[in-house]
């Protein structure tokens, strides 16, 4: 009988995400898109084949872990870190106190406060916070669980078990030096070498980022032709401005299209029981809003209660945050009062000294506009369920995540016409010229005093199939072969 040919080995690095997580406990565009699309294979992939692999700075030895030995959730960015960094403690927050993540002295004095009062028999205060004592203790054990050393998961040297055609596959951003070494030895060993390029918006839109970042990001693209096989772009587009680079720089290289997802975000891992004593009582069917809403952060509640529009992502030039807020102050100048608030959900970025200054010099547009920084899926869940609508006008986009997030929870969204989002959109969104006021300030005008618009929209969402994290993966496969 002859032998069966060996199924080539394919190692995904993880380096950069490795780094990542050890300055934050929160995945953001990148790493949500590396840990969804890496916990999608290890249910399709068979995981004698599959390996994860980084760069050991200590050691400055380029190792594996094979997925045979992965029990974590990679969605989850404590789980990811034990397992890449099993030496780390862990930071995760008890879900009880998570308002008080960016804060923590009060974290600390609350949590051992209400240790405290559970130790010594008092509801009292845990009742403040939706708690009976039985389930603090849940909570304290679970992040207690987290605390503890994960098992720990053997690592290999890569370079002693590739084989030649086997593939590395270069889903983040790891840009420095060392790691391009680590790459350029990989081909060397005769390994394809897939590197995914999300946009080019440094180059393109240097205004948009900050400091040498533009110079940085061209130095990396530029130099990963040295060890690269074939590139991946996440759309169309960027496969345009990937493909003009090359014939700038006059390289030729095979380019496929890994198109991302409209797929809503994964709810957070069960933490025992949610329902509280004071949240219980409440009618689910007579009072539903109150029912999901009672325990939010007050201030996001101030919000959720009346109509308001969502804008997810970071908020910087680039997202276009200061156009999008000028578009409001039209309206209201132009005596159109009658507008939903507008809510921006998403971490505090660069280059938004106008936004800033428009906010502070408006009274943050007459009290229309809320800046909520960092929000918890749990809170970006409820906010895309409430709103009227998403918005995503950016001067630029690779894709656009929280596009197709909008899509899966059934809203519309205004977004720009050009760069990837037409991609994402389709006929289910609105489109307008980002770099025009008046155009944003239109279409917004076209959702809010047209609902039957709106609502066509909507139907069509309902209608429409939406690419999932699994057809991400499944095409990943594909491409590689």
């Amino acid at each position: 009988m002859p032998q069966s040919t060996p199924q080539k080995k394919i190692f995904f690095d993880v380096s950069s995400i490795r780094e990542y997580l050890t300055r934050t406990t929160r995945y953001s565009g990148i790493q949500r898109v590396v840990a969804n699309i890496l916990s999608e294979l290890l249910a399709i992939v068979p995981r004698e084949r599959m390996y994860l692999s980084y760069l050991d700075q200590k050691t400055n030895r380029y190792v594996a872990i094979s997925c045979t030995d992965i029990e974590a959730d990679l969605t989850d960015p404590e789980d990811m870190l034990a397992l890449l960094q099993p030496d780390l403690p862990m930071r995760g927050t008890v879900p009880a106190l998570r308002k008080y993540r960016k804060q923590p002295w009060k974290y600390y004095f609350h949590l051992y406060r209400l240790d405290l009062a559970a130790m010594r028999g008092k509801d009292g205060s845990l009742r403040r916070y939706d708690m009976t004592i039985p389930q603090w203790k849940a909570q304290r054990r679970a992040k207690a669980g987290k605390e503890m050393p994960h098992s720990r998961v053997s690592t290999q040297d890569v370079f002693e078990i590739v084989t030649p055609g086997d593939d590395l596959i270069l889903l983040d951003s790891s840009w420095t030096d060392a790691f391009k070494a680590v790459f350029a030895q990989a081909k060397t060993k005769n390994m394809t070498v897939r590197t995914l390029v999300y946009d080019l918006i440094p180059i393109l839109h240097p205004e948009t980022t900050n400091d040498t970042m533009p110079m940085i990001f061209h130095e990396w693209l530029l130099s990963s032709t040295e060890y690269t096989t074939s590139y991946m772009t996440i759309s169309e587009a960027t496969k345009r401005d990937l493909e003009r680079f090359f014939e700038i720089y006059d390289h030729t290289f095979e380019v496929d299209v890994l198109a991302l997802t409209q797929e809503r975000l994964k709810p957070a891992q069960d933490q025992g029981p949610r329902k509280g004593p004071l949240s219980a009582s409440v009618s689910e069917d007579g009072y539903p809003l109150l029912a999901r809403a009672g325990m939010l952060d007050t201030r996001l509640r101030s919000v959720v209660f009346r109509p308001f529009v969502l804008v997810v992502g970071t908020i910087e030039m680039r997202k276009n945050v200061w156009r999008i807020a000028m578009a409001w102050k039209k309206l209201v100048d132009e005596g159109y009062t009658d507008l939903p608030q507008l809510v921006f959900a998403g971490r505090l970025g660069w280059c938004r000294e106008n936004f800033d200054a428009l906010l502070e010099g408006t009274g943050n547009v007459y009290g229309y506009v809320h800046v909520f920084d960092g929000p918890s899926d749990d809170e970006l869940t409820f906010l895309y369920e409430q709103c009227l609508f998403t918005m995503m006008p950016s001067i630029y986009e690779g894709w656009g995540l929280p596009v197709g997030e909008a899509l899966s929870y059934g809203k519309t969204a205004i977004v720009s016409d050009g760069s990837s989002l037409p991609e994402v959109g389709g006929d289910l969104v609105e489109y307008c010229d980002p770099g025009s006021v008046d155009s944003i300030a239109q279409a917004v005008r076209t959702l809010v005093a047209t609902p039957e618009r709106r609502l066509e929209l909507e139907r069509r969402i309902s209608q429409a199939h939406l690419r999932r994290w699994r057809d991400v993966a499944e095409d990943l496969l594909e491409i590689t072969g």
